[in-house]
């Protein structure tokens, strides 16, 4: 019954090789990634997790095909004696970057049985590229931010009620800015 009434640090690190079909090998990874978590309780029902990570994300960076408006750049790129503003270029494109996540997730255990959890996620990413034809890419940032809220319910001592919902903006001027809602109804027995 102390304020906080447990402390728990979680070290992590691993490695991550996503590899994707041929036509577009571009956009392969290698990712390592290292952080930690740590774990507050309060007063044996409220538990505060902070989650720090960080990512090294390593790209081919080959040649491309990229559409690039040259009306906004004010010069001919690709040499054709023309400023078009949907030019066809061949260039590099680089999508390497350094990420940075940062993870709050508060829960509330209302008795032995039924908690209450929430979290919000910010993962920043930034850039390596070094090309400036690669626009996407070139001394830019994006973000995702991630909230979530979820009711578990324990019963039976071998079953678990689960409902959750979660909530992602990415915001990224490749892929285009997007918006995902996600609901998760579960059940699960334990065997051990």
């Amino acid at each position: 019954d102390k304020d906080i009434s447990g402390l728990d640090i979680q070290p992590f690190a691993g490695i991550i090789s996503r590899t994707y079909n041929t036509i577009f090998s571009n956009r392969d990874q290698d990712i390592s990634f290292g952080g930690f978590g740590v774990v507050f309780e309060f007063i044996s029902w409220i538990d505060l997790e902070m989650v720090y990570k960080y990512e090294k994300v390593v790209c081919p960076n080959d040649i491309e095909i990229v559409l690039y408006d040259e009306f906004m750049a004010g010069s001919d790129v690709t040499g054709d004696m023309r400023i078009k503003d949907n030019a066809a270029l061949i260039t590099e494109i680089d999508r390497s970057n350094n990420r940075v996540t940062i993870e709050l997730n508060p829960s509330f255990q209302w008795n032995k049985d039924l908690s209450l959890y929430f979290g919000f996620q910010r993962r920043i990413s930034s850039y390596n590229s070094d090309n400036q034809l690669d626009i996407e890419h070139y001394n830019q940032k994006t973000s995702r931010n991630r909230l979530k809220a979820g009711l578990k319910y324990d019963f039976l001592k071998t079953w678990t009620a689960q409902v959750e919902y979660i909530r992602t903006a990415d915001y990224d001027d490749e892929d285009g800015d997007f918006l995902q809602n996600r609901f998760l109804v579960s059940m699960k027995y334990s065997f051990i």
